[in-house]
């Protein structure tokens, strides 16, 4: 019940089919294929990226806060990408069949590689012909955060159960694993799971902290590439669902606590 009224509070749900489509714009949900992702059109706007120092479980990688202005709408996948949609782009013979899909299929593939990631994107855009893409490291904070600036998605209390981590509350799954998608309520711009359960690649090459960051939630390119950056944490470390959470990883490394999530680029906020 929670989740349907958080849901109908923000969201007006089209299908791929409608006349409709074509006037969607922030909140609108649309889905390209049977076997897509649905995404969520998240709306322009501007937040404050990276932790405060006096911030609980804060990394000095973190700051410095700086302001991010993102100027044009784009789409957000709304869950995880699941086991279900990942074998589907492994049957095409377009992504590896080298990853953690023993689970289920509505829980989130993981094990991918960076290189995964970005297979599976580009067979999406080949399939859809649409510019399907990994989010920059600032959209997917903006995305988390969901209009929220507080250290979580919900507020700054971790005991309130709004994402599976080892200390975010109660998982509906009752062991150490983890959760099926969808499983916890949606943030501000109705996307689920957006910080725990897994991590996610992003496209940006690692840097030590924000200084010189881009102000207008573009991909970070130069630093150092040898690294790729994850977001949203993971359920199996303690503190890892705070909005400003950030990690780097090799980018061939196989860790099954690393799925992913796909963006989408939007026109006019026009699918």
């Amino acid at each position: 019940m929670l989740h349907a009224l958080f849901a109908m509070a923000f969201l007006v749900s089209f299908s791929s089919g409608s006349p409709a489509l074509a006037q969607a714009n922030a909140g609108s949900i649309f889905t390209e294929c049977s076997h897509c992702p649905e995404m969520v059109v998240v709306p322009a706007g501007s937040f404050t990226m990276g932790s405060p120092g006096h911030e609980l479980g804060r990394d000095p990688g973190e700051g410095p806060q700086h302001r991010v202005v993102i100027t044009r709408p784009f789409a957000v996948a709304k869950f995880e990408v699941t086991v279900e949609q990942y074998a589907a782009c492994m049957k095409a013979g377009a992504c590896s069949g080298n990853v953690d899909d023993q689970l289920g299929a509505r829980y989130p593939i993981s094990g991918v590689t960076f290189d995964d990631a970005r297979r599976y994107v580009a067979w999406l855009s080949r399939q859809t012909g649409k510019s399907y893409r990994l989010l920059s490291e600032a959209e997917y904070e903006y995305a988390a955060r969901g209009g929220s600036e507080t250290v979580y998605p919900w507020g700054n209390d971790l005991g309130y159960a709004g994402a599976w981590c080892r200390t975010c509350g109660l998982t509906t799954e009752g062991g150490e694993k983890p959760s099926e998608v969808g499983a916890f309520p949606p943030n501000g711009f109705g996307l689920y799971d957006m910080v725990g359960n897994f991590q996610s690649w992003v496209e940006d090459c690692r840097h030590e902290d924000y200084r010189g960051a881009p102000t207008n939630g573009s991909v970070w390119t130069g630093g150092s590439c040898f690294y790729r950056m994850t977001r949203g944490g993971d359920w199996s470390r303690r503190g890892a669902s705070r909005s400003a959470e950030r990690m780097f990883h090799n980018p061939e490394i196989r860790d099954v606590a690393i799925g992913l999530r796909v963006g989408r680029s939007v026109e006019g906020g026009n699918p």
